[in-house]
């Protein structure tokens, strides 16, 4: 171990999660702490990866992308995703970079990697290092100091490779202004969208589907599943041991008042005339004139919503200009201002915010109130027992853990502890768990596991929990009847899209040959529509956030308004054509011209490390030794 531990070592232990170790473990993987054991999953530079390293890497992978995708997550899309690629591909780079580094004799030296381990707050006491602490929390997750301590070496010599590689670049304001105008760039466009989704008439025969199936057989295959063990430390049941005294009552509503406060809020409609940053002054100023005239109908008499549904141009306009009651701070500013200065009953000049021209009627004010002491005591108690008895049930489950890793075995501590064990039956990442509240966190967890391994202390929201995987089935080759209903609706996906390419190469075809776009729509039940304008990371008008159809559509030009064939788009197929295309003003440039150029700067580094380990990956042997595909 080493000396700047003992150098730097505290006495109180700390007792929460370890986040920068998370961030370690994501970036990293397990498998680069403690002895690495097990069948080999590829080998790199002669150099053996480990299943236990891969699963390590690939299991936190499926996580990440369900943080996005949910419980749409299931097998099919892990395998649509090629996640086992992605991880592969994340764990090859790490060791190439690694080895390129060693290669080029990086070092990092005591002092380097002691600064670094001494940033982590987590192993401090008062703001000083502490060595129980340290090897308390490396324990829990089942590291040494001396596997964590090679771990950050091998991220330090990564970082200087990378700093070494990319530190030299520089930009000047002419790169910076071409970037910043390519960027910046703003085009509309008409298009003709096919959507699949129309083409209703496909009915497949059982025969089809089972020709069908046969030829994508490889596509269709039963989940894994998993079996576990699992103890549960829930905070209720150590409710009998807390007893909060009035004085912590009366501490805590002195130091959370805001809790008890209830704010101003604000009862209003409002009428909104729609401007934006591509209007002309003469456009908005008109605008602002109808603003005017339709305010002094509402202060003759006329009724507000009635002239909201027949003039607003808002979301809240078939509502009559309903805006419900709402905060200073759910509003923008020049809008809040205004209504919270208003009286009841008032209407406002029209008033100017980033959507356009308001004119604002207060129906209600509701003052600012607060709970007192008395009233709020039962909710003070319950949430002060709630933090207590969660702190009580974290102990006890860490403390069980502890056990549990010495005995090898959850069911041997369980018994030892006087603890009830639970066992699930087998189970997909997709099946709700029985007696388990949060199924889908459980399953991210046990499929993070291998067999007989055991998790950390996971909080599952209603209790604590430890779990073993005891068994587990692999997936396999579906029987067609298993999955008949699966096959259908990929069938019928597969032919609408067929069809609506045809149908849309045909359109582009017509209109090649002189076809009126208009016209030709017609006949695919369909029209010539044109889009507001976007810039290259925006949504598309009316059509949604699509990036390869963005990608297509703003590499056309005056030269070259149609590209050469129909653009694929999320939603189906499109003949697209360049409306206009306009450059951001020069002051907009001089405004933002220093963040331009150091984002800029870090897109030369990340492309030019990104081809620099494209040529390591090139000279570097890479063996994978386990399917990937399924």
């Amino acid at each position: 171990m080493l000396k700047f531990m003992r150098k730097h070592a505290g006495s109180l232990v700390i007792k929460f999660l370890l986040v920068v170790i998370i961030i370690v473990f994501v970036l990293w993987g397990a498998g680069n702490f403690g002895k690495r054991e097990g069948i080999e999953a590829a080998v790199i530079n002669d150099e053996p990866v480990t299943m236990e390293e891969f699963n390590s890497v690939y299991n936190r992978t499926v996580e990440y992308y369900r943080q996005s995708y949910k419980d749409r997550l299931d097998d099919d899309m892990i395998r649509q995703l090629k996640l086992k690629q992605k991880a592969m591909d994340s764990l090859v780079d790490e060791k190439i970079i690694l080895h390129e580094a060693i290669k080029l004799n990086f070092k990092v030296s005591d002092m380097e990697l002691e600064q670094s381990i001494l940033q982590f707050d987590a192993f401090k006491t008062n703001g000083k290092f502490n060595k129980k602490a340290y090897i308390n929390i490396l324990k829990r997750y089942r590291m040494t100091p001396e596997s964590f301590e090679q771990s950050q070496k091998e991220m330090l010599l990564t970082r200087k490779l990378r700093n070494f590689i990319t530190d030299s670049f520089k930009v000047s304001d002419d790169e910076a202004l071409q970037w910043y105008n390519w960027n910046k760039a703003k085009i509309k466009i008409d298009y003709v969208m096919i959507e699949p989704k129309n083409y209703k008439d496909i009915n497949p025969s059982d025969d089809e589907l089972k020709t069908w199936f046969e030829s994508k057989r490889a596509n269709y295959k039963t989940d894994p599943e998993v079996k576990a063990k699992y103890v549960r430390f829930d905070s209720d049941i150590y409710k009998k041991d807390v007893e909060i005294k009035d004085d912590e009552i009366k501490d805590y509503y002195d130091t959370h008042l805001a809790e008890f406060t209830k704010e101003k809020t604000v009862s209003a409609r409002h009428i909104l005339f729609k401007t934006s940053s591509d209007m002309k002054d003469e456009e908005k100023e008109e605008k602002r004139k109808k603003a005017l005239e339709i305010m002094e109908l509402a202060n003759k008499g006329d009724d507000f919503a009635e002239l909201a549904k027949k003039h607003s141009e808002g979301p809240s306009a078939k509502k009559g200009g309903d805006l419900g009651e709402f905060k200073r701070n759910a509003m923008v500013k020049p809008f809040a201002d205004k209504a919270f200065s208003m009286k009841p009953g008032e209407v406002s000049e029209p008033v100017e915010t980033s959507f356009g021209w308001h004119i604002i009627k207060v129906e209600k004010i509701n003052e600012e109130t607060v709970t007192s002491l008395e009233d709020a005591k039962a909710s003070i108690n319950e949430k002060l027992t709630k933090e207590k008895t969660k702190v009580i049930a974290s102990e006890k489950a860490d403390d069980f853990l502890s056990i549990a890793l010495d005995q090898s075995s959850i069911e041997k501590a369980a018994t030892q502890e006087k603890i009830e064990i639970k066992t699930t039956d087998f189970f997909s990442r997709r099946d709700s768990i029985k007696d388990v509240k949060n199924s889908s966190k459980f399953s991210s967890v046990a499929f993070g596991l291998s067999k007989d391994q055991i998790s950390n202390v996971e909080d599952l929201n209603d209790a604590y929990y430890i779990i073993e995987v005891i068994d587990t089935l692999e997936s396999k080759p579906a029987e067609f009847d298993g999955v008949k209903q699966k096959v259908k609706n990929d069938y019928i996906k597969e032919k609408q899209d067929e069809k609506a390419k045809q149908d849309a190469d045909a359109l582009m075809a017509a209109i090649k040959k002189g076809a009126l776009p208009e016209e030709e729509a017609k006949k695919y039940n369909a029209e010539l529509k044109t889009t507001a304008f976007f810039d290259r990371s925006g949504s598309i008008p009316d059509i949604g956030y699509d990036r390869g159809l963005s990608e297509t559509a703003f590499t056309l030009s005056k030269a070259k308004p149609v590209p050469e064939k129909t653009a694929k788009g999320s939603k189906g197929y499109f003949y697209i054509r360049l409306n206009e295309k306009k450059l951001p003003e020069s002051k907009e440039f001089d405004k933002e011209k220093e963040g331009t150029k150091e984002q800029l700067l870090r897109l030369k580094r990340a492309n030019t490390f990104e081809k620099w380990l494209t040529q390591a990956r090139e000279k570097s042997h890479v063996q994978i030794l386990i399917d990937l595909d399924n």
